[in-house]
């Protein structure tokens, strides 16, 4: 087992220690170290973080959690590994959430209105 596996190891268990599941984040984190073993890297670096954080870019939710796991796990590797880099905040931004519709009560009236008159017969009933 190589010296990252195991600190990702200790990580893990100390992070569950605090009541964490850390279920998709131990996934995330552990293709992460099997990258770094395939490339023979033993300190995490910002371009390693990146270049695997980034595989993702189609789909910028995932990338974003991808790089905040990393981040994460680098700030407890500096402990014992100081050669370890954190990534940067806000290199990937966090997407936003669309602001919702809130339906006015008169929009609301409306509605309910319009589904008492709905027929039973193959659709969608009151």
């Amino acid at each position: 087992m190589s010296v990252i596996r195991k600190a990702l190891r200790k990580y893990v268990d100390m992070r569950r220690g605090f009541g964490l599941k850390l279920d998709s984040q131990e996934k995330r984190l552990s293709d992460f170290v099997q990258f770094m073993e395939h490339r023979r890297a033993t300190v995490v670096t910002n371009s390693l973080a990146l270049e695997w954080g980034m595989q993702c870019i189609g789909h910028r939710p995932t990338s974003a959690l991808r790089l905040a796991d990393i981040r994460r796990f680098a700030r407890y590797l500096t402990i014992s590994q100081p050669a370890t880099e954190v990534l940067p905040v806000g290199i990937l931004p966090w997407p936003r959430c669309t602001k919702p519709y809130l339906y006015t009560n008169a929009e609301v009236h409306k509605l309910m209105s319009a589904a008492l008159d709905l027929r039973p017969a193959h659709g969608l009933r009151r």
